[in-house]
């Protein structure tokens, strides 16, 4: 056993390792694939982005360009996942696109759990093995990771992609390993990094980085000629530039607008460093490492923050010795080394400047949990050879009990979201209304999906520019709403309105509660609830109001 353990692991047993974890990946998450959109939606598998995404793509094959709500054209989307979701209601026409959601956020995974097995299936047997094993528990065979990423949005996409780089970087950097007299990488395999780096942006375009930072080390390849660069950097420009010109002249900005506008929100209600600071809007980076274990959610920030900057600043500097002196230095593969290097890269990004990272962002950040949790399987035969029997057996059979736990939770009946519930009851009222209805809201996406109405989303998040610059920026979303013909507010609050009124003014507690003060200024107005959901006396419900009263009416007292 010792010697089959210490011989190079085979293509054989890496691509069995590979198969068996994606297989298991995707029975824990068979969900998306038997279960119809509304029963997904309704126990909240999904997130409002995800019923956006798909909204966008019904009505791109209708009417031709991407809009919400039928009228207004918007960017806020990842344009990798947004392509992909039109090109297969393209190909399999009549299909819902909600399902066609589910089912290629299922594909996604369960392909960046086979790459990312093989990725780490290295070395000799017993150490493929073990990191085979140590990164399935982490991640693709983690429910509580599952959860946290399968949510019908790009963060599958972009794992995937992160996956499929690290192969291919790896591959590109063992044909120069030999120094000035290595061969140097092929035009095709340097195309093929371009391609897979220009991925990762349009996955998530805040992963720029991840680009700039493979080519400054083709930059600093030896072996490697002056054509293979410019190759790379042509092919991506040419992928990338008209996206990015395209945007600017459509919509203002080469940033999505989902971006701006939440960033605008943020800074509305936490104008200074000293409010950011006391606020929930820089705990993502650090809750993404939460959501990752059963409770997390639940930890306080007290303990979380610390422990996951432990842990990132562990990693960092692994990477730092690696660009520095070498892998031999770092104990990982160049790929880890270099998407470390990116994601340090993302991280002082996110907080130095985009800084919109509430606890409910941390999916930005699931590559960054992804490099780490490579280097931990990785690093895991290294203890194993120190430990002795006892402790190896005690290892395995945590990871043993770990998945087998990720199982149990996996296919445990869940309970219906009240939330989505609500949200899908909502969407029905909505049908009810007059025929020349004007229906606004706030977290619109399942009142849209659901209901045979087009729906606003007063936010803007899924808006255009105009309506940045004429309804958001000068808080004048219900005044653009009450332009339109008989219009319609849903609204998801604590009480009814006439108590919320009474209450006085609501606190600012987060941004993504602005629309509590903004719907206080209109106190005064006459307006009628129509509708309740759920029809009952607990907790928070969702509004169908009807405005009687109409744009520039005096009745509105706006907030100092």
């Amino acid at each position: 056993m010792d010697e089959q353990g210490s011989r190079e692991a085979s293509g054989e047993l890496r691509a069995g390792l590979a198969i068996v974890v994606a297989m298991v990946a995707g029975v824990f998450a068979l969900r998306l694939m038997i279960w119809k959109p509304f029963e997904l939606a309704r126990h909240g598998f999904f997130r409002d982005d995800t019923l956006f995404y798909a909204m966008l793509s019904r009505n791109f094959s209708e009417l031709g360009f991407l809009t919400f709500d039928g009228s207004m054209p918007t960017s806020g989307v990842q344009p990798l996942w947004m392509g992909i979701l039109i090109a297969a209601d393209r190909f399999f026409g009549g299909t819902d696109p909600l399902l066609t959601t589910a089912h290629l956020s299922w594909g996604c995974f369960v392909a960046f759990a086979f790459a990312g097995t093989w990725l780490v299936a290295r070395g000799t047997t017993r150490e493929a093995i073990t990191r085979a094993a140590v990164f399935a528990a982490i991640v693709p065979l983690n429910f509580w990771f599952q959860s946290w990423t399968l949510q019908g949005i790009e963060t599958p996409l972009l794992l995937l992609s992160f996956a499929l780089l690290a192969i291919a970087l790896d591959d590109a950097d063992r044909r120069t390993s030999g120094g000035p007299g290595g061969t140097p990488p092929s035009l095709g395999r340097i195309l093929l990094l371009a391609l897979l780096c220009t991925a990762c942006f349009f996955a998530r375009t805040d992963q720029f980085w991840v680009w700039g930072v493979v080519l400054a080390w083709l930059v600093v390849r030896r072996g490697l000629r002056f054509g293979g660069i410019v190759a790379f950097g042509a092919l991506s420009a040419t992928l990338i530039v008209p996206y990015l010109v395209n945007n600017w002249i459509t919509h203002g900005s080469p940033v999505p607008i989902s971006g701006r506008v939440k960033r605008f929100y943020m800074e509305s209600a936490l104008p200074t460093f000293g409010s950011w600071l006391g606020s929930e809007e820089w705990h993502g980076p650090f809750t993404a490492f939460a959501e990752a274990v059963p409770f997390g959610g639940e930890i306080p920030a007290f303990v979380t923050i610390p422990l996951a900057a432990a842990l990132l600043a562990w990693f960092f500097v692994r990477v730092w010795r690696g660009l520095r002196r070498g892998e031999g230095a770092a104990g990982l593969p160049t790929s880890l080394i270099l998407l470390g290097a990116a994601a340090a890269l993302h991280l002082g990004f996110m907080l130095v400047f985009y800084r919109e990272l509430r606890p409910r962002t941390s999916y930005y950040f699931a590559g960054t949990v992804l490099v780490v949790a490579w280097s931990l399987a990785w690093g895991a035969p290294r203890i194993v050879e120190r430990a002795q029997a006892r402790g190896r057996r005690v290892g395995a059979a945590v990871l043993g009990v770990w998945v087998l736990a990720s199982a149990v939770a996996a296919w445990q009946a869940p309970e219906p979201s009240r939330f989505w519930s609500a949200g899908i009851d909502m969407a029905a009222a909505i049908d009810s209304l007059p025929p020349a209805a004007s229906v606004g809201a706030i977290y619109p996406g399942a009142l849209a999906y659901f209901s045979s109405r087009p729906v606003t989303s007063l936010d803007g998040i899924v808006g255009s520019q105009r309506y940045l610059e004429e309804s958001v920026r000068t808080g004048n979303q219900i005044e653009a709403l009450l332009a339109r013909p008989n219009p319609y507010l849903a609204i998801y609050l604590d009480a009814p309105p006439e108590r919320f009124f009474a209450a006085g003014p609501p606190p600012t507690r987060r941004w993504s509660r602005f629309f509590e003060p903004l719907f206080y200024e209109y106190r005064n107005c006459p307006m009628q609830v129509i509708a309740r959901r759920p029809d009952d006396d607990a907790g928070k419900h969702w509004y169908l109001v009807r405005l009687d009263f109409g744009a520039g009416d005096a009745c509105r007292q706006r907030s100092s």
